[in-house]
């Protein structure tokens, strides 16, 4: 089990997650008051998760498409070891997608708009615009910028 957890981890890059939460943090604190984040609070704790999940199941879904790529380029993912299989990896990438999205819900209509936009376009990116090169570039510097963004709608 703890090996599994390891491979998701590593899978999903859990780490660019966390960078990500960073980003969110810092477009709500860079918009608003400090009387403002303490009753955003839970917005902000909300919407750090839902990122970190949004992330963690487009960088997953990045692997499952990217497969006979990282068997040359790089070969010590988990998808290439066999650490976790693609059906496994498909479930947990939706699963984080899903309850990342459910969780913008929670936060609102805008909220959950703009998430999805992100996933539609992480996912395009994941399957075709990133074999599209101007138009791949476009997308990730988009997705890039978006937990700033998101950060200061969180504070709306």
């Amino acid at each position: 089990m703890v090996e599994l957890l390891k491979a998701l981890m590593k899978l999903s890059r859990i780490e660019h997650g966390v960078m990500v939460a960073i980003g969110v943090i810092a477009g709500a604190v860079s918009s608003g008051s400090i009387e403002s984040l303490s009753s955003k609070g839970t917005h902000i704790v909300l919407g750090s998760l839902a990122a970190i999940l949004i992330e963690m199941g487009l960088f997953t879904f990045n692997d499952v498409f990217n497969i006979e790529e990282d068997k040359v380029n790089s070969p010590d993912r988990p998808l290439v070891r066999g650490c976790i299989g693609i059906r496994e990896a498909s479930l947990f990438g939706a699963l984080t997608l899903i309850v990342g999205m459910l969780l913008s819900l929670i936060i609102g209509p805008i909220s959950f708009i703009l998430i999805l936009l992100v996933v539609m376009l992480g996912m395009a990116y994941n399957v075709s615009l990133k074999r599209k090169g101007f138009l791949g570039n476009v997308a990730v510097a988009f997705n890039t910028a978006m937990p700033f963004v998101y950060g200061a709608l969180l504070m709306s």
